[in-house]
């Protein structure tokens, strides 16, 4: 009877927030996989839109749609120490301008995944978040492994290069590089 009464809160992600903090037993309950999809399905299949991330630095790094309980700490955050590079399944990827190591950001448990740097120089880079294969078609990547693919570029020596971060094995992938003229990568 607890889950059907769950289901039937407010879409918004502060009111499920609320709910996980009454007790270990509800947290359980509105973190479970199984729930999530059923409260999307139940609320029209559609999560709803937390914010955007805004690299442009005359404006807040991300900017909320609503009153979210880890929104607003999201939008604290400095331009000069963060670089938004995605955002997908309520997962933001973000690269720290000082260290360029990644951070996995789960906008709606508020989980953070401080991710090892890969064997290469990530200056100029660009890199996505996506769910790990086999997983998309079940409907709730936020509770799903994931991949960080991150391509990057040596602009003197013309070479592209990328390599891929598996959550599940928590290391990256070997570099594969190739030469091309005029190859580079940029963070824009």
């Amino acid at each position: 009877m607890l889950v059907e009464i769950l289901l039937r809160l407010p879409p918004e992600p502060i009111h499920l927030f609320r709910a996980s903090l009454v007790s270990k037993h509800w947290r359980s309950l509105v973190h479970d996989a199984r729930f999530l999809r059923r409260f999307r399905e139940f609320h029209g299949g559609t999560p709803p839109m937390l914010g955007f991330f805004n690299n442009h630095t005359r404006s807040p790094l991300f900017i909320p749609t609503s009153s979210g309980f880890v929104a607003s700490t999201a939008a604290k955050m400095s331009h000069g120490d963060w670089w938004a590079h995605d955002c997908r399944h309520g997962h933001a990827l973000l690269q720290n301008r000082c260290t360029r190591a990644f951070l996995v950001w789960d906008l709606v448990t508020g989980d953070q995944r401080h991710l090892p740097l890969p064997a290469a120089d990530l200056w100029l880079c660009n890199a996505a978040i996506l769910c790990a294969a086999g997983h998309a078609d079940r409907g709730d990547c936020r509770s799903c492994p994931f991949l960080v693919v991150s391509v990057f570029s040596d602009p003197i020596d013309s070479v592209a290069s990328a390599c891929t971060y598996s959550s599940e094995a928590g290391v990256w992938s070997e570099i594969t590089s190739i030469g091309k003229q005029f190859s580079f990568v940029d963070n824009v």
